[in-house]
């Protein structure tokens, strides 16, 4: 496993982290910025990245719907079900908006180079305050630009006995007994929690020593959303 630090960098080798933010295509209201953000501009092949769609809003929303999302091409895409759809509020360049989460994937890059992610378009609800209820809203169609990230190879020569996983793992080791006789059965269980790319990681190998024998073992693989952000399998 090659560790990251909290802010994705290889322990050993330098990588990009500052949040990257891409505001919404030429042409839009300024009040409604619809923007497309990656929480880091480079990476490793196989390392989790953050992918969400915001909208920065100073007027009304009433409704919105998610018409096209990116293909994700050379990403392995995990959707997040449920993530934080609460209003905030910030100040940016001395204008106070409302920022909304509308949609979040966390990606893991499969190759090195250039990764293009495409525009995502949305449909909204732009409240008319002066209207009626029946016509409180007109509707208008926003679109991201694109996101380019830097994806760079896992670092040459890679260990011998190297896993896949490329991120922040803990590994804990147990056994169901202190001492053994003979023909005695002994359970061990090896866990493995990580952020990495669950595709690209494989299982560990025992080595076992002279004298035992070892029986085919069980994996059983769970992936959740264990924080507000990182994918872990």
């Amino acid at each position: 496993v090659y560790a990251m630090d909290p802010a994705g960098r290889a322990l050993f080798v330098l990588a990009g982290g500052s949040i990257t933010r891409y505001d919404t295509a030429s042409g839009a209201a300024a009040a409604l910025p619809f923007s497309a953000e990656l929480d880091r501009e480079n990476a490793w092949v196989g390392q989790q990245l953050h992918f969400q769609i915001k909208l920065y809003t100073q007027v009304g929303i009433t409704a919105f719907d998610m018409l096209d999302l990116p293909q994700f091409e050379g990403f392995y895409a995990q959707e997040r079900q449920r993530f934080d759809t609460r209003t905030q509020y910030r100040t940016i360049k001395g204008q106070r908006y409302a920022i909304r989460i509308l949609h979040e994937i966390c990606l893991f890059p499969q190759r090195a180079g250039v990764l293009k992610i495409g525009p995502a378009r949305v449909r909204l609800g732009i409240e008319q305050p002066n209207l009626g209820a029946y016509f409180g809203s007109r509707p208008e169609i926003m679109q991201t630009r694109p996101v380019k990230v830097k994806v760079k190879p896992v670092p040459e020569p890679v260990p011998a006995g190297f896993s896949g996983g490329v991120g922040r793992y803990n590994w804990q080791v147990s056994a169901d007994l202190d001492t053994l006789s003979t023909d005695q059965a002994l359970t061990l269980t090896i866990a493995v929690e990580g952020n990495g790319d669950a595709q690209r990681f494989a299982n560990p190998v025992l080595e076992l020593p002279d004298g035992l024998e070892g029986f085919e073992p069980k994996i059983r693989q769970q992936e959740a959303y264990k924080s507000s952000e990182q994918f872990i399998h």
